[in-house]
């Protein structure tokens, strides 16, 4: 044994091991047997001077079985994972044979495994070199080239192919490639004629889909999409359609697509909850319950669907219902903070505050729910007429480091304002940007209350700090740029303050009644009530937005339509003094008889 293993040291892989011995006996044993080109020549054929030897044929034949031989130790290392060993194989076996393009091609394919991409594109470029009719091999090159950024090398391979013939892969994989490159109008190209030529291709639609999404041609990416499901329904693609059609906020249409795969998968709990989010977003209880119900037969241990259909039962002031089931959810989780804060408010709008107070106490400060336990039970003490009661638990909770939070100090504040205690609330605020310096919504509401209290110049001031620290925020744009054009100061800043604030929120009707304001204000009537009707259909019954329409109908010599809007805006008003205001406006009109 010993003599052996001297004479076999250079053979890949440890051969020390008895089993690599039966291993390699096997080998030996099959390669005697396997059908190796003969080396027995005629005897004519030597004595006639054929064109190679005997001794060159049988040397050739030595070479393909040494060939043989290694290659089939390299597969059976590859295909156990062993992939130095089997590196190690594959070479020796091109020593053997180096014109073998199979164990070259073996040798690539394990190159790229081993992330050695360099070596392989070398060894493939010999191989399409050698024989460049083979399309297999030069698309697989191509392939490569692709996955090591050397794009241009790739393209060139598949425009050659496509030369020869106009294939499907070849179009699909170009295609590909020149939208991972954000060469879109070549891959629009490309993957428009792959449908022309074979217009049943799911793959050209899918792409064709996933391209327009990316250049944001979402019509067309519907149509798209739509074909590829018909030609080849998925779960997996409908879910990417229906996901595609949530961010578009077609909700109809992902609910229509989500129930599709319902239908064929029953039990599907990732669908059935994006059912019920769709629903609830579309005020939909009814149907969000349904599904919510169906959820708690196939998850009877999750609490979080007993917490969602309690606030729904809330919702639809169920409060029985909702306060059943929360009930028999708390004898199962007693921990559950979030139950204890929905129970407490479905006591509090059945006006058992007693009750409610019990459920909130017992949430801790560390739950996601306790900011708002907290609001609640203060709110508890508001409606009881107890205002002290509300101020004794804020200030507790305020000087406890562990517990204040900038909304109990912005709730405080409020609060000594509905007792007309304007200074104490001042001092509140005082005390919590000495707390929170940084916090924009502390920020924010200190520089509202200090207009509230009538110090404008101050509450500009803070609001500008608010910019400072969040040159984006919607909200102070627009109270700067508001507060400019009511003076009519300002105006050109004013128009670009409350421009951005719409086009960081369009779907705000506040914001849109300020553009349409500084519109007035600048003179142009026609496009502030443009603005202003738009603000009315964002917010219908703002007595503000009516006044200040009023005011644009009044300027444009529409008097009728202004006198419509200033009646809505008196019967809205709640402050006597805006009502006056108001009135002396309608009264004005009527002396002169509307137009």
């Amino acid at each position: 044994m010993e003599f052996i293993k001297s004479n076999f040291q250079g053979f890949p892989g440890s051969v020390s091991r008895v089993t690599g011995w039966v291993w390699f006996g096997l080998v030996l044993f099959f390669c005697a047997s396997c059908a190796i080109p003969s080396v027995e020549l005629d005897r004519q054929q030597v004595l006639d001077g054929a064109d190679e030897s005997y001794q060159e044929q049988k040397a050739k034949a030595n070479d393909m079985a040494c060939a043989y031989f290694y290659f089939l130790w390299g597969k059976t290392a590859e295909n156990n994972q062993r992939f130095d060993e089997a590196l190690e194989a594959y070479e020796k076996a091109l020593l053997c044979d180096e014109q073998s393009q199979h164990v070259s091609r073996k040798l690539a394919i394990l190159l790229v495994k081993l992330n050695r991409r360099e070596q392989a594109a070398k060894l493939f470029e010999n191989i399409v070199g050698s024989n460049p009719e083979n399309t297999e091999d030069r698309v697989f090159l191509a392939k490569l080239y692709a996955s090591m950024g050397r794009t241009d090398e790739a393209v060139a391979i598949y425009q050659d192919l496509l030369e020869i013939k106009e294939d499907h892969d070849i179009l699909l994989m170009l295609g590909t490639l020149y939208a991972q490159n954000k060469e879109y109008d070549k891959a629009q190209n490309i993957l428009n004629r792959l449908v022309q030529l074979e217009g049943d291709s799911y793959l050209a639609h899918y792409y064709l889909a996933r391209l327009y999404r990316e250049l944001q041609y979402f019509d067309k990416a519907a149509a798209s999409y739509e074909i590829a499901l018909e030609l080849n329904w998925s779960e997996r693609l409908a879910l990417e359609i229906a996901e595609f059609y949530e961010n578009q906020h077609e909700q109809e249409k992902a609910i229509a697509l989500y129930r599709q795969i319902v239908d064929e998968d029953d039990a599907n709990e990732l669908i059935r909850t994006r059912l019920v989010n769709l629903y609830l977003s579309l005020e939909q209880d009814d149907k969000a319950l349904a599904e919510l119900l169906v959820l708690k037969d196939l998850l009877p241990e999750s609490h979080s669907v007993d917490i969602t259909i309690s606030r729904i039962f809330l919702v639809q002031e169920k409060y029985d219902e909702a306060i059943e089931l929360l009930l028999g959810a708390l004898q199962e989780f007693p921990e559950l903070d979030a139950g204890h804060y929905l129970l407490g408010l479905a006591y509090f709008r059945k006006g058992e505050m007693e009750k409610a107070g019990k459920q909130l106490e017992t949430i801790d400060p560390d739950a996601n729910v306790y900011e708002d336990s907290i609001q609640l039970q203060a709110r508890i003490l508001k409606d009881s007429d107890n205002l002290d009661g509300a101020i004794q638990l804020l200030e507790e909770i305020i000087g406890d480091t562990s517990t204040r939070k900038p909304s109990f100090i912005i709730l405080l504040a409020t609060i000594y304002k509905e007792k007309e205690e304007i200074d104490r609330g001042l001092e509140v605020y005082e005390r919590g940007m000495e707390l929170f310096p940084d916090n924009l919504n502390l920020l924010y509401s200190y520089g509202i209350y200090l207009e509230k209290a009538g110090k404008q110049e101050q509450a500009m001031a803070t609001m500008q700090q608010v910019l400072d620290l969040e040159p984006d925020n919607a909200a102070a744009l627009n109270y700067v740029g508001y507060t400019w054009a009511d003076k009519d100061v300002h105006l050109d800043k004013a128009f670009e303050y409350i421009r951005r604030a719409v086009d960081l929120m369009p779907e705000d009707g506040y914001i849109r009644d300020s553009l349409g304001w500084v519109y007035f204000k600048m003179g142009d009537v026609d496009q502030a009530i443009i603005e202003l009707e738009r603000a009315l259909e964002l917010v219908e019954s703002d007595p503000v937005i009516h006044e200040h329409l009023g005011d644009a109908y009044l300027q444009k010599g529409e008097d009728k339509k202004a006198l419509s809007d200033y009646e809505k805006a008196y019967e809205i008003y709640e402050e006597e003094d805006k009502k006056a205001i108001v009135q002396e406006k309608i009264d004005s009109l009527k002396a002169r008889g509307t137009r």
